[in-house]
């Protein structure tokens, strides 16, 4: 084996290991968001094609909506400041909101986020 073919090998496991890293960190997010949701007295909640479906039973389901939205952008303004955006749609049947995660992107850098 030549040192060109050991080095990429090598940098083949090298990336191999972060994309691995990278879906626990994303499986990870996903819990974090719906143990946050739970926590906002959401009775039934799933991630789908990256945006949170969250189901609230009670009479004031707006005002719980809005206050999971503030919540979620609270959480993602802690993790990385201006990183994202918490775009919450409005009722869907049986009182269900839709979260999207909307990247803030500042064009000034060639489309490259804050």
């Amino acid at each position: 084996m030549t040192p060109e073919m050991y080095n990429e090998l090598r940098e083949q496991e090298i990336l191999g290991q972060e994309m691995s890293d990278e879906k626990e960190k994303s499986i990870l997010l996903r819990k974090n968001i719906m143990k946050l949701a739970i926590a906002e007295s959401a009775t039934n909640c799933t991630i789908m094609c990256g945006t949170l479906f969250a189901k609230f039973d009670v009479s004031i389901h707006k005002q719980m909506a809005t206050n999971l939205k503030k919540t979620l952008q609270t959480f993602f303004d802690n993790r990385k400041k201006n990183d994202c955006h918490v775009q919450m749609s409005g009722t869907l049947p049986d009182n269900e909101y839709a979260y999207d995660f909307m990247p803030i992107v500042d064009f000034r850098h060639e489309g490259v986020g804050i």
